[in-house]
């Protein structure tokens, strides 16, 4: 009987790769070939921008998420996140490298004179993604509004043009076999057209079906293809009719039809036609379930026209499961993608609870789960205008780890099919990987075994220090930023010693001194490589699709913008000199509070100590101090542990560690800003010991009036920003559609819950209702993305 179907009693009971008892061992070759190529570790990168849409002179503020692919956790592997922006023409106008702690990071671009107005990518990746043809890394687009360059109403046409296209499940139309169509829509923006209604003709004109196009332009149809017929479809977009045939249709082959229902059951159908069954009656085929981590097997008989495979979501993979059916030679004939929503972990949040103290507002919300780990928890907030139109990204960190990655195609408010899921999202989701074909994992380079991995993991800047001077064989390497320094000795076959894990800033070298025979410090003659020295390309083929965006002729531009432009101008300028200042006292406010650091001394106009020496100033504080010899002997008198030298006591000037004091002698005390005296030694690092420790920093440009000579400073080709703080713009009319549609109320790049479950944060005083953007992920591995509205009404 052709419609029987052979009922495949597959409860998938398997786990890591296991390979039915009945497959041959030449398939064994496929699924080992599979198992080497998804073996080495993948990490996967969300990265949460504030908005899409910027007008020049804003920041692009950003939290960059690295994610273990498999686990869907943090990752704890690259260190090393590197954040380019390219223009249309993929020219690089910004790059930085961001330190990633517990696969977290943060940052901020200028939206600056760099830019014009026009479409940019963003791309956010690690070193380690460049191994692989998958879409781990982060890349999306964004838009830059100048009001230089766009000063008047203008309205956008495009051509009445549509983008059609008819794909079968599986990839074929095969004469006789039922099989759902995908069908999307696209303008030639590359945009869904959303709510074409559309009919399916045959030859003769007689109606077959109907269907219609979802807000993402996607839809589904059913159809019987006839090798003895034709089919076309027919619809009317913005008054002008188009046709379309559907086909070619394949007189042999075999197609697949998935019922996906959420959380319940997932039934496959694997169908053919009496030619074909006469052909593969007898051969075994093969039916591989994988995620790209893992894979499950089993043989397929045909001893009828249709194979029916039921499963239960529970032994499914959660996430994206790809089906691929084998013939019998080991060729991939289609390919299906299925969600599985089962076993998703997710967070939610409460209802706000919102109070105002003084000029800011206070919002707090609980989680609905247990946080195990708070310590590794990050959540990113945009808060916007309530209505914005500058937040059209096609991403949350749920469908950029879950979804993205698997699919060959960039995909259309991916956001939508993971808020607020239900059977309706699930259905278009399921019709969405219909027209999305195969998988972004090529069988071909899986068992040809194509992949190398050339591309390391990284670890902050490796150092290679190269010796010219055979006889040096000791290096000392100054401590830098919170580092402490240390001592290295060069190998004596290469004579040169490689060290990884330095993070230095735009402003830090790295500095070496040779340690003599005597013990003393010296310039050192050598010659340093780094790796890596430059950010690196990633140039994989990605299809980038622009952020949806308003008409400009819903405002004045020359209105608002020429309003709006000095007071965002003089704001980032007041901005910088705040930061700078910030800076120096929190560090001097550092060593005061410290409970090791016994005495910060400031050298302002009205300090005592101005005038002296400096050995006549350790000699105010306590110490005894005299010259000796070319050198500064520095003593506690209540200590006999330091002799006649000071050997013992260990100097910094501006973070640089010095333990010879000769070019202390005659010290200039004119260019010295604070002193910071650790008198006994307590809480130091391991080069310093308990030593005591007497930190100098001078005033900015000015040096010591005797040259230092015994270290060299080397620059770093490449360095890792600095976190910078991000700045609300500052607008002439806060009631405008302007400010309504393009205006910032803050962005905080990393909250955290705390031990009671609460996430909490302030604002300042609201002027508008406001919509939270709100991305995370716990340290358990559960994905926090929601939004949420508050109203002026819940706070004043």
């Amino acid at each position: 009987m052709k419609n029987l179907y052979v009922l495949l009693a597959l409860t998938l009971i398997f786990t890591g790769s296991v390979i039915s008892a009945q497959t041959e061992a030449k398939f064994e070759n496929v699924a080992t070939a599979f198992e080497d190529y998804s073996n080495p570790y993948r990490e996967v990168v969300y990265t949460h921008a504030n908005k899409s849409i910027y007008i020049k002179g804003e920041m692009l503020g950003f939290s960059s998420y690295v994610l273990e692919k498999d686990t869907h956790r943090l990752s704890k592997s690259s260190k090393n996140l590197y954040c380019v922006i390219t223009d249309s023409n993929d020219n690089i106008i910004k790059s930085k490298l961001v330190k990633v702690t517990n696969g977290f990071a943060n940052n901020v671009f200028d939206i600056d004179s760099s830019f014009s107005s026009g479409y940019y990518t963003f791309k956010t990746y690690t070193n380690w993604m460049r191994n692989f043809d998958e879409k781990n890394a982060y890349i999306q687009s964004f838009r830059v509004i100048d009001p230089e360059k766009e000063t008047r109403d203008e309205t956008r046409r495009i051509d009445n043009e549509l983008d059609v296209q008819f794909l079968p499940e599986g990839g074929h139309l095969i004469d006789q076999i039922k099989t759902n169509v995908g069908i999307i829509i696209k303008n030639e923006l590359g945009f869904g057209v959303p709510n074409v209604n559309g009919t399916v003709y045959d030859k003769n004109d007689n109606v077959i079906t109907h269907f219609k196009t979802n807000a993402m332009g996607i839809g589904r149809l059913e159809l019987k293809p006839d090798m003895t017929n034709s089919f076309k479809a027919k619809l009317n977009y913005a008054n002008r009719d188009f046709t379309f045939n559907l086909g070619p249709i394949k007189p042999q082959g075999v197609s697949i039809t998935v019922n996906n229902f959420r959380n319940k059951e997932v039934f496959l159908m694997l169908s053919t036609n009496d030619k074909t069954l006469n052909l593969i009656k007898n051969k075994t085929y093969k039916l591989s379930i994988h995620n790209g981590k893992s894979i499950k097997v089993t043989d397929v008989n045909f001893e009828d026209n249709d194979v029916l495979v039921q499963f239960d979501p529970k032994n499914l993979y959660r996430g994206i499961n790809i089906f691929t059916l084998f013939d019998d030679q080991n060729q991939p004939i289609l390919e299906r993608m299925v969600f599985n929503y089962q076993g998703m972990e997710l967070s939610r949040l409460g209802t706000p609870s919102i109070g105002k103290i003084k000029d800011s507002v206070h919002i707090s919300m609980r989680i609905d789960k247990q946080i195990k780990n708070l310590e590794n928890v990050n959540i990113s907030i945009s808060a916007l205008p309530k209505g914005t139109k500058s937040y059209n990204g096609h991403h949350n960190i749920i469908s950029q780890t879950y979804l993205q990655p698997y699919v060959n195609g960039y995909i259309e408010n991916a956001t939508y099919y993971f808020s607020d899921t239900n059977e309706k999202k699930a259905f278009e989701l399921d019709n969405l990987l219909i027209t999305q074909g195969w998988s972004s994992y090529d069988w071909n380079a899986i068992t040809n075994n194509e992949m190398k991995t050339n591309h390391v993991f990284e670890d902050g800047i490796v150092v290679q220090v190269n010796n010219n001077n055979p006889k040096d064989s000791n290096f000392l390497i100054h401590s830098m930023g919170e580092d402490d320094g240390f001592v290295a000795s060069v190998d004596k076959d290469n004579n040169s010693f490689i060290q990884q894990g330095f993070f230095p800033t735009e402003t830090e070298n790295l500095t070496i001194s040779a340690l003599g025979n005597n013990g003393k410090l010296k310039v050192p003659n050598v010659y340093v490589q780094y790796a890596p020295s430059e950010i690196p390309d990633f140039r994989n083929n990605y299809d980038v699709l622009n952020p949806k965006e308003p008409l400009i002729t819903e405002f004045t531009l020359n209105t608002y913008l020429t309003l709006d432009k000095p007071n965002l101008s003089k704001n980032v300028l007041d901005e910088v000199v705040i930061k700078a200042k910030t800076d120096r006292e929190r560090k001097i406010q550092g060593f005061t509070n410290s409970a090791f650091y016994n005495v910060t001394d400031v050298f302002d106009e009205n300090s005592p100590y101005k005038n002296l020496t400096l050995a006549n100033y350790l000699i105010s504080r306590g110490f005894r101090a005299y010259e000796q010899l070319g050198q500064l002997v520095v003593q506690i008198p209540q200590s006999t542990s330091f002799g006649a030298s000071s050997s013992g006591v260990v100097f910094y000037v501006d973070d640089v560690r010095f333990t010879e004091t000769d070019h202390l002698i005659n010290f200039d005390m004119r260019t010295v800003d604070y002193i910071a005296i650790n008198r006994y030694g307590m809480g130091n690092g391991l080069l310093d010991g308990i030593s005591p420790v007497i930190r100098i920093y001078t005033k900015i440009g000015d040096q010591p009036t005797k040259p230092i000579k015994r270290y060299k400073a080397y620059k770093f080709p490449l360095s890792f920003s600095k976190s910078k703080k991000f700045y609300t713009p500052k607008y002439s009319s806060y009631n405008s559609d302007f400010y309504y549609s393009f205006g910032v109320i803050d962005w905080l790049p990393n909250c955290k819950i705390d031990e009671n479950g609460y996430l909490t944060f302030k604002l300042s005083d609201l002027t508008s209702d406001v919509t939270l953007f709100i991305e995370g992920v716990t340290g358990d591995g559960r994905f926090l993305s929601t939004k949420k509205t508050l109203n002026l009404e819940d706070f004043n």
